[in-house]
């Protein structure tokens, strides 16, 4: 998208689940590597200097490989953060991820999910009996067994969310071909009842939920 294309787009999903979280009084960064063009290196430096406890991955199946690697090198540099995956390649493929240095899968969507599982970590930390309850996650307990929890019911009023934290992106740097003033993306609805293969409803379902007008 970005070599090919040259389409910049904002990180949609993760300035979402960073607007939950601030809601809850969580401090939040949003480091979007293709567009800052940071190499593996830069990226761990800028993981050191927030020193987050959450370090929170969006896996998209060609990134996949990329993504685990940065996991495993994180892992060996400070254990002590937890990595939590979430998108379309991570909730299928839950096993791989657990596999290559993610400690828990966030499945489907991911809002609601990572507001309780950060309270539980929080709390507990990533102990696996508390990490049971918490809906719509898959992670690896004691004995080295793949937990997938129940699935999380999908959000019906999506006007319960908050709009997406811009102001932790520099909105400057995203543009297209077409439009070289910044643009961003927005989503009115979510889930769709057609089938293709490709697409959103392997995330949002089948049932169409949309934001209200006015909102």
């Amino acid at each position: 998208r970005y070599r090919v294309a040259g389409v910049k787009a904002p990180p949609l999903g993760l300035a979402y689940l960073a607007s939950v979280l601030l809601r809850e009084g969580h401090e939040v960064a949003i480091l979007d590597s293709p567009t800052l063009e940071l190499n593996s290196e830069e990226f761990l430096v800028k993981v050191r200097e927030f020193k987050p406890d959450v370090l929170g991955l969006s896996i998209s199946t060609p990134l996949a490989p990329k993504a685990y690697a940065i996991a495993r090198r994180v892992k060996e540099l400070y254990p002590d953060i937890i990595i939590v995956a979430g998108g379309p390649h991570a909730t299928y493929m839950y096993e791989e991820a657990l596999g290559n240095g993610i400690d828990i899968v966030v499945r489907f969507e991911g809002e609601a999910t990572i507001v309780e599982l950060v309270r539980i970590l929080e709390r507990f930390g990533k102990n696996p009996e508390a990490l049971r309850n918490v809906k719509g996650i898959a992670f690896v307990d004691r004995d080295g067994k793949i937990i997938v929890t129940e699935n999380r019911e999908f959000i019906q009023d999506l006007d319960s969310l908050p709009f997406p934290a811009w102001h932790l992106v520099n909105l400057n740097k995203y543009n297209t071909p077409a439009y070289k003033w910044p643009v961003v993306t927005m989503v009115t609805s979510r889930g769709c009842p057609y089938r293709c293969i490709h697409c959103t409803h392997v995330i949002h379902g089948t049932k169409f939920r949309q934001r209200s007008v006015d909102n």
